[in-house]
């Protein structure tokens, strides 16, 4: 590892393998550093931190290991990059993670003015893979990795609807088809890609799409499509134009209802399963727990 310059903050990447200004690091320090951003601003104790770098299973020698990394590392990547904190330490600049829930976040929570587009593909480019992916035996990290993969495939979403917003229709269709294959259990991913392809003006692939997911419910999950992904169906076979402003309640669709014996649909997302609830064998709209907000039209 080459040494930091001084007078700027590493860049350090905590989805996928961990890495500091893109330089491949030991196993240990790549615990370390996805341990840290993990604890966020909170900040970790040595001796927890001891313990997650190790499995439980510490060296004798753990606490002098220890500071030999992080010694390493502050000395390749500046002093700022591991802080001590109390009786522990915390990570001292942004992740790839922190900056990608800022982005989403300032798209989220108010009106959005200029490129809309541009900006979900400014926040997606800080997400490079499986979220603390070095902290693989850390249960306590479940439960955050999949919030942070359901954020994820929200924005691949809104992304893809504001392409069609924008009239970017060959793109959009380019994208979602590629997403129904990563995560096919995801209704709103269908609905998108059947409108996407009536917009173009491709009403036999739109309703090709839709045979596909029908297909792929009731052979996978016994299972029927949503409501709303029916309606568009139905609406586009009848000759109707339809746009995306016409699908006011498409942000509120969730994973497709599925039969009790349906079997449990395998990750289809970057180690994240696309579908984990389960419900009464009828056909019906689905509603999860958490429902999908749609970054505000540009003003």
């Amino acid at each position: 590892m080459s040494e930091q310059l001084p007078g700027r903050n590493p860049q350090v990447n905590v989805s996928g393998p961990a890495t500091v200004d893109g330089e491949r690091l030991t196993g240990r320090q790549r615990a370390i550093v996805a341990a840290l951003a993990f604890h966020g601003e909170a900040g970790v104790t040595t001796d927890v931190l001891i313990d997650i770098v190790w499995g439980g299973t510490p060296p004798k020698a753990a606490r002098q290991s220890l500071q030999n990394q992080i010694t390493r590392l502050r000395r390749c990547f500046g002093p700022d990059l591991v802080r001590t904190d109390k009786d522990g330490y915390r990570l001292g600049c942004e992740t790839d993670l922190g900056a990608f829930q800022r982005l989403v976040g300032n798209l989220f929570d108010g009106p959005v003015s200029g490129d809309l587009v541009g900006r979900l593909e400014q926040a997606l480019e800080n997400w490079h893979g499986l979220p603390y992916s070095d902290l693989a035996e850390f249960v306590p990290v479940e439960a955050e990795r999949y919030r942070l993969a359901e954020l994820h495939a929200q924005t691949e979403e809104h992304l893809a609807a504001s392409r069609l917003a924008a009239g970017d229709h060959a793109r959009a269709i380019s994208d979602l088809t590629g997403m129904v294959t990563e995560e096919p259990y995801r209704d709103r991913r269908w609905i998108l890609l059947v409108l996407a392809n009536h917009l173009a003006g491709r009403q036999a692939e739109a309703l090709a799409a839709y045979d596909r997911a029908v297909s792929l419910f009731s052979e996978d999950l016994r299972a029927c499509p949503s409501a709303l992904l029916t309606l568009l169906r139905d609406r586009i076979a009848a000759g109707e134009t339809i746009q995306l402003a016409d699908l006011e309640d498409v942000h509120e669709t969730s994973d497709v209802s599925v039969g009790e014996d349906a079997p449990t649909a395998r990750a289809s997302g970057p180690g994240i399963p696309a579908h984990r609830r389960q419900h009464p064998a009828r056909c019906r709209r689905g509603r999860g727990q958490s429902r999908h907000t749609t970054p505000k039209s540009p003003s």
